[in-house]
């Protein structure tokens, strides 16, 4: 986003003021969203991730490295269960970011560090949305449609109201990530510029898992190396620089594979295990959502099939209606907390949006070369994703892929890969939203911005409805009644683990300075 004039990309001043407004009504938002009311993160998955805040700000505050740390009623996440870690040994929780900025902990408390976050990360999203609308030549009218399906959708919405922020900084970066991927995929490379693609790209994943998580970290690389797959001559230099980024990435890796129990879990699970394939996703009665219209239709144990070609055809049939249903009802079905575990499945934009997006994508149309000679190397990734974020297809991709090579996947969950989905079918639906009302023949721009205006309310009483305070107020969760036990405390005795988190650490700080400036370098 450049401001020259107040001037943001191709808008004249009046349209850039409407874009920086838009931004402003943002930040405003997840202050709002995150504070409002609320004095409290002791609900849901906040338990677990504010926790992990709340050991750094007394890391800091104390001047001592929390090698060892308890997060509240026992040295685990929670009474019983060792999955997450053991003895105490923070850096080994697959969870734990790392995050330069947190040194701000030293000066401010946890909760105001978590809205800064907040702040950052959408700032970093509508950063991204600008710079597509950009390379798209959207109007501003569409860059508005953009914006505001892309910032208030169910997904970034209810996955922070569970206590699940570094899930929701990740998807905050997915604009620009496809951003870059357009970019990088659409201009032609010499080989003396591959080093500098694989560095830039070792960067951006090291960003990303330092930021958000390895959930996030392999969701994005799995939908870039899906879009990648179909531009072979790029392929080389995207999973080099992944690879690259794993290895200055080992602040994360050593402590995790060697002293976490996920490690051995992921190993030791059943073959019927739902960590092997995923659980449920999309066309799955979970809780509150998925209700099927056909029962007894479940591509998961393979009832499907029989011996009757015509009855094969008709369950199948029947199975896709409960996907389709499944996805259409979290589309559209105003949930809120109470209805325990919908953000694993809430990609709300209300029927009024969905019958724009959908609009839109009908009368999508670029006049970008490059998205019109490879259009269906795009969508078909896409589509491929999509497939992902259905519990069954998902479980028959990997039992596919395990033929060759026998692994678990790092996120059980199939259905987060929706909100990729959704995200890249926003972006087309912007490249039609002004042909809907041409189609119409709808010339007056009240009649639009009216229409944007309706969407974004119904979008922030959407909202309302999970902000934090609202959600914990309805809450009820694993870890509802435990209250927070924050202990930094000393084990000297397990000396090959504090010797390998010094030792991970700083070899990654090392080795992401050397490559940054070798990338500065390259790039002169």
């Amino acid at each position: 986003m450049k401001i020259k004039s107040f001037k943001i990309n191709n808008f004249n001043n009046k349209e850039s003021l409407i874009i920086f407004s838009l931004y402003i009504l943002g930040l405003i938002h997840w202050y709002l969203f995150l504070n409002f009311k609320n004095d409290s993160f002791e609900f849901h998955d906040w338990k677990l991730f504010f926790g992990i805040y709340l050991v750094f700000d007394e890391g800091f505050k104390n001047f001592q490295i929390p090698y060892h740390a308890s997060i509240f009623s026992t040295d685990n996440f929670y009474e019983g269960n060792t999955r997450y870690i053991r003895e105490g040994r923070f850096f080994a929780n697959e969870w734990i970011p790392f995050m330069p900025q947190s040194i701000l902990l030293f000066f401010i408390k946890a909760k105001h560090y978590l809205t800064l976050q907040y702040l950052l990360f959408y700032s970093l999203l509508f950063y991204g949305l600008v710079k597509i609308s950009k390379s798209l030549e959207l109007s501003i009218t569409a860059t508005i449609f953009l914006i505001i399906l892309s910032t208030y959708n169910g997904k970034l919405i209810s996955q922070t109201a569970f206590g699940e922020p570094h899930f929701v900084f990740g998807w905050m970066m997915v604009p620009i990530f496809y951003w870059y991927i357009y970019n990088f995929l659409k201009k032609e490379l010499k080989k003396e510029n591959f080093l500098k693609e694989i560095i830039k790209f070792s960067l951006i994943f090291f960003f990303i898992l330092s930021q958000a998580d390895m959930h996030i970290y392999y969701e994005i690389f799995v939908v870039g190396f899906l879009i990648t797959l179909f531009f072979p001559k790029k392929l080389f230099i995207y999973l080099t620089g992944f690879l690259l980024s794993v290895v200055t990435s080992l602040w994360y890796v050593l402590p995790v594979l060697f002293y976490s129990n996920k490690t051995a879990e992921g190993v030791n699970v059943a073959e019927d295990h739902w960590r092997r394939y995923g659980i449920n996703g999309y066309g799955h009665e979970n809780g509150y959502v998925g209700k099927p219209i056909f029962d007894g239709i479940d591509f998961n144990s393979f009832n499907l099939f029989t011996n009757n070609i015509t009855e094969i055809f008709i369950n199948f049939y029947k199975y896709l209606i409960n996907i389709f249903n499944h996805i259409f009802e979290s589309l559209t079905v105003k949930l809120d907390a109470f209805h325990y575990n919908t953000h694993e499945y809430n990609i709300y934009v209300s029927i009024f949006g969905l019958i724009l997006l959908f609009m839109g994508i009908l009368y999508s149309e670029s006049k970008n070369n490059f998205i019109k000679k490879n259009k269906f190397k795009i969508i078909f990734p896409i589509f491929l994703v999509f497939l992902l974020s259905i519990g069954p297809f998902h479980k028959l991709i990997l039992k596919f892929l395990n033929i060759f090579l026998e692994f678990n996947p790092i996120d059980g969950v199939p259905s987060r890969f929706m909100i990729f989905v959704l995200y890249f079918f926003i972006i087309v639906a912007s490249l039609g939203f002004d042909k809907i009302f041409e189609k119409f023949k709808i010339k007056s721009n009240f009649i639009k911005y009216f229409s944007l205006l309706v969407l974004l309310l119904i979008l922030w009483l959407h909202s309302y409805d999970w902000w934090l305070f609202n959600s914990r107020s309805v809450s009820v969760g694993l870890w509802e009644n435990v209250p927070f036990d924050i202990k930094i405390f000393s084990n000297p005795s397990d000396k090959s683990y504090i010797s390998l988190v010094n030792f991970s650490y700083i070899f990654s700080l090392l080795s992401i300075i050397i490559l940054f400036f070798t990338y500065k370098k390259l790039k002169k």
